[in-house]
């Protein structure tokens, strides 16, 4: 049977997780989910395939893509989406951070363990070469690797896997971790990363997307991306902002890169209101100086008239 029992008409507001764990499935039931999900699930933040074939994983790839109702309904409000224990490779990774994520703008968090991805270097060529469907969004936060072989890799600093890493670091601004849990969980074998990695991530916990240049590779076009990043927050916001920057890890360096970069455009706007404040100054002056001028030309006819 091809079709699948869905309550109809049934609104399930507080259903906001969605794992589909093992199960038969075709085209025509993955749409059939997916289409029944818009309407009867408004709320849905979190959805997740699991324990299932590599071939079905990409037919649900299709329907994430391609099924119009879903996508017009969950595009700005889906935050997770996982595909786990589905066999990936490094190519199906790609489809999922470059094809899939961007048209949800607000995935935050990408759930990929338990897959076979054994390298990332394809995926950092991809950031550069592939036509994309829109822009490297700086919202991914969490891209979770663990029970990967590939996770062995980002250790030692010699790897190409642990350069491209840092490079996706750096590329999603807001990235900040890629391992599930601190430790080993479900059976999960525990991988540590190298102390380069955990500072990037640091820094793009503590808000560096604030302060660097969005994530084109032009040095020109990534200066004038920064400068219109520090330009669009108050100099009155950034004594909180340091706060939380330091409250995330209660580590100083994240405060510190802020402080390194923001520095400048800090300088900059206090000279403009300096300048701006002796302007002011030197009006109120001139126009001070007129009205004594003005007073006393009044006293002087006034003294010649008596």
């Amino acid at each position: 049977m091809d079709q699948i029992d869905l309550p109809k008409g049934t609104i399930l507001n507080g259903l906001k997780t969605v794992y589909v764990v093992a199960g038969t499935w075709n085209k025509g039931r993955i749409w059939e989910l997916l289409s029944w999900l818009a309407p009867s699930a408004p709320n849905l933040k979190t959805f997740c395939i699991k324990d299932q074939t590599k071939e079905t994983a990409n037919l649900f790839f299709d329907g994430l893509t391609q099924n119009d109702v879903f996508l017009d309904k969950f595009k700005d409000n889906l935050e997770c989406l996982g595909i786990v224990s589905c066999n990936l490779i490094e190519e199906d990774a790609i489809f999922v951070i470059f094809n899939i994520r961007p048209l949800y703008p607000g995935l935050a968090k990408l759930f990929l363990y338990d897959n076979n991805i054994r390298s990332l270097q394809n995926i950092g060529t991809a950031k550069k070469e592939l036509t994309i469907n829109g822009p490297i969004s700086t919202n991914l936060q969490c891209l979770y690797l663990d029970n990967n072989p590939v996770s062995s890799n980002l250790s030692s600093p010699e790897t190409t896997d642990h350069a491209t890493m840092v490079y996706l670091l750096k590329t999603f601004q807001r990235l900040h971790r890629i391992r599930f849990k601190a430790d080993a969980f479900r059976g999960h074998t525990f991988f540590t990363y190298s102390s380069t990695i955990e500072y990037w991530m640091m820094m793009n916990e503590g808000g560096r997307f604030l302060v660097d240049g969005g994530t084109s590779d032009d040095h020109n076009e990534q200066q004038q991306q920064q400068q219109q990043q520090q330009q669009q927050f108050s100099l009155n916001l950034w004594p909180n902002v340091l706060e939380r920057a330091y409250n995330k890890k209660k580590n100083a360096t994240p405060m510190f890169y802020l402080l390194r970069h923001w520095y400048p455009h800090f300088l900059s706007s206090l000279s403009s209101s300096s300048s701006l404040l002796s302007t002011k100054t030197t009006k109120s002056s001139t126009n001070s100086n007129e009205n004594n001028k003005r007073k006393m030309r009044q006293r002087t006819y006034t003294n010649k008239a008596t």
